[in-house]
């Protein structure tokens, strides 16, 4: 790869990787607990717009909180039950005793939530859950606003369409190099740095991510030598294919409603399957939206992923003038959805597939949202420990309220107990030479993504098997080391990182995979324990 100059250096105190919930409550937690220090906000997409939490796929918020002190032990058991033993119980303590806090803080700030008939708030048992204790902020305009409104006239300087490269530090200064869609090169130089620009869900065939989420911060961990956790928990969800794309959530209890699932082929499988077993397994598997191996109705997620697999990976099909009346009738939620989705998409025959939607691994993190690395912190989807094999519902939008207010305050309580050396000197970062002498085209980068988001399907998805994941992992170092050896114009950097940040996450699922020889959660091997 080619070597790459540096336009200009930016000198700022808290730097911020991402402007999703996480880093959003990182910036505001700075502001409340420093009155002069400088924070800036490096953003891929346009703030408020590409991440997870202000995805207009999902078109809302779920968020679970105690509904009493009582009921904070039951909240920690469910969170520890349902991650099979791989939680940090320490930051589970932190993350139900913050929960109702952090909630109430949406209150205050005019988030607005789902309330019953009544006037009452609306809760819910969240997947996983065993009391209802999920609330749902269902505007995702109101949400937006509501944090643009916070941050309007704050001191956060935000850089948009800036792509993280690369980060070290030097001396007790944070170096971090950036570019921009237009090939723009920049050192970010600052006293501390909270990393939290999302998930890689980006990196599958049928995902309910934007394209900005390819694992950045994933591939910025490997350069710092983060040790990965629980890299093999990905969640999968049923979402809508719309013109080949993931464009939406769907509601489950389609699912459940359907008389009939058809193949890629037209043929209806279900019933045929499973028999009279049929209506019992569904109805279990509508109390979770994510796949889990931990109960037998993933019987059925198995049989949905198979038919699609056999099909080169086509979505399934529901028609809905086939759906059970009376369960349409009895649940104006379900009968609410179906009636936009006819008018969104003008159609009576509904696309759908798994589709990968978070990780519950990332970076294990201290209490303080810390790392060994001093004045490096992360939060959001990046870090784990708070969740495990399964998640429980509600509870990744709580820890980026939760650890991102603590990744803020812990930021300025380092930067207060520290004193900074005054550095005017930054070595360029290079890139790297090619030593084949050959240089990426941007078809050939973008051929590659795409063929790595399908082999990610095949291999590192709902089925996985060992002999499979040896031979994807031998596949994928080949493909580094291509990457690695192969040169790279400026211009076309920006496809260039979304390559290498896709291959680096992949490598990071299929490893954690493949040490994993147990079923477990959303962990499925079919040649495991």
């Amino acid at each position: 790869m080619n070597s790459t100059k540096v336009e200009f250096s930016f000198k700022t105190d808290v730097l911020i990787i991402g402007s999703g919930l996480a880093g959003t409550r990182a910036a505001i937690s700075v502001l409340e607990n420093s009155a002069n220090l400088n924070v800036s906000v490096l953003s891929f997409p346009v703030r408020f717009r590409g991440s997870s939490s202000f995805s207009d796929f999902t078109n809302g918020w779920g968020l679970q909180y105690p509904i009493s002190d009582e009921d904070k032990s039951t909240m920690k058991k469910d969170i520890i039950n349902v991650g099979k033993s791989y939680c940090d119980e320490k930051l589970v303590d932190v993350l139900v005793e913050n929960a109702a806090l952090r909630v109430r803080e949406l209150f205050k700030w005019g988030v607005k939530f789902r309330k019953t008939e009544e006037g009452n708030l609306y809760r819910f048992k969240g997947c996983f859950s065993t009391n209802p204790r999920d609330i749902l902020a269902y505007d995702m305009d109101n949400l937006k606003n509501v944090f643009k409104k916070i941050l309007s006239d704050s001191r956060v300087e935000y850089f948009e369409g800036w792509l993280v490269i690369n980060i070290a530090q030097k001396e007790n200064l944070w170096v971090t190099t950036a570019i921009n869609n237009k090939g723009i090169t920049a050192h970010f130089v600052s006293k501390a740095v909270v990393i939290s620009p999302g998930g890689g869900a980006g990196i599958y065939r049928y995902n309910l991510n934007y394209p900005y989420n390819m694992g950045h911060g994933y591939r910025l961990g490997a350069i710092l030598g983060l040790k990965p956790e629980n890299m093999e928990f990905v969640q999968y969800i049923f979402g809508v294919i719309y013109n080949e794309y993931v464009r939406f959530l769907l509601n489950q209890k389609v699912i459940s409603a359907a008389r009939k699932i058809y193949d890629p082929h037209g043929f209806a499988f279900m019933k045929r399957t499973f028999g009279n077993k049929y209506r019992e397994l569904l109805s279990e598997r509508m109390t979770h939206a994510p796949f889990s191996c931990s109960f037998n109705d993933h019987e059925v997620d198995l049989v949905l992923f198979k038919k699609s697999r056999d099909n080169d990976f086509g979505p399934l099909e529901i028609r809905l003038d086939e759906l059970d009346e009376d369960n349409i009738e009895k649940d104006i939620f379900l009968r609410t959805w179906v009636k936009w989705f006819k008018k969104r998409c003008k159609s009576n025959s509904l696309n759908f597939s798994h589709c990968a939607h978070a990780f519950n691994g990332g970076f294990l993190i201290k209490p303080d949202a810390g790392t060994d690395k001093p004045g490096l912190f992360i939060a959001g989807e990046l870090a784990t420990g708070m969740h495990g094999a399964d998640r429980v519902g509600g509870t990744m939008l709580l820890s980026c309220m939760v650890f991102g207010e603590i990744a803020g305050t812990s930021t300025v309580k380092y930067i207060n107990s520290n004193s900074f050396a005054e550095s005017n000197t930054i070595d360029r970062f290079i890139l790297g030479t090619s030593e084949s002498g050959t240089f990426f085209g941007k078809d050939e980068i973008k051929h590659l993504t795409k063929e790595l988001m399908y082999s990610n399907w095949k291999y590192i998805s709902i089925i996985r098997t060992r002999k499979g994941l040896r031979s994807y992992l031998k596949y994928l170092n080949s493909l580094e080391s291509y990457i690695e050896g192969t040169g790279v114009r400026e211009e076309e950097l920006y496809d260039f990182y979304n390559l290498l940040s896709t291959c680096v996450t992949s490598k990071m699922i299929t490893e954690a995979a493949l040490k994993n020889n147990r079923t477990v959660g959303s962990h499925y091997i079919e040649d495991g324990k």
